[in-house]
């Protein structure tokens, strides 16, 4: 169930998944920022008891091939690698990635879902529902799994 796809993104039964709304409008400026493309970057976050918070946001540039950009996205592996090494010793970790749906739902696509890595598990998705004048609406998923959030 959705409560082991939480577990599984390292918060437990009842835990809350917490977003600073200045990170969310981060997020939404890059969306804005990226159109037609996805746009995609790192989300970091600590553990505080049993809720997981998310700290920080990376935008990255979006590496699919051209052609592919307003369908898929790819996170520079470069500054993957940058950030977990910055990371080491902080506490804080890559917990997941955020990336737009300027088109499709607010929900992981096939692709999205076969790209999934266990180490980053969460997936922050900002899609406008297919009407391109309307606001973002944010949705985080583990897997298939739609899970539990607060902005804070």
């Amino acid at each position: 169930g959705s409560n082991d796809a939480f577990a599984g993104a390292g918060a437990g039964k009842g835990s809350v998944i917490r977003i600073a709304r200045s990170l969310l409008a981060v997020a939404e400026a890059a969306a804005d920022a990226a159109l037609p493309a996805e746009a995609c970057g790192l989300l970091v976050g600590r553990h505080a008891g049993d809720d997981l918070w998310i700290e920080s946001l990376l935008v990255t540039p979006n590496r699919a091939p051209a052609a592919l950009r307003a369908r898929r996205f790819r996170i520079d592996p470069a500054m993957h690698a940058a950030l977990q090494r910055r990371l080491r010793g902080t506490g804080s970790e890559i917990v997941g990635v955020f990336h737009s749906h300027p088109q499709g739902p607010a929900r992981p696509s096939t692709e999205d879902l076969a790209s999934a890595r266990p180490e980053c598990p969460l997936m922050l998705i900002l899609s406008r529902a297919g009407d391109p004048a309307g606001d973002w609406q944010a949705t985080i998923h583990s897997g298939a799994h739609r899970l539990a959030w607060r902005i804070v």
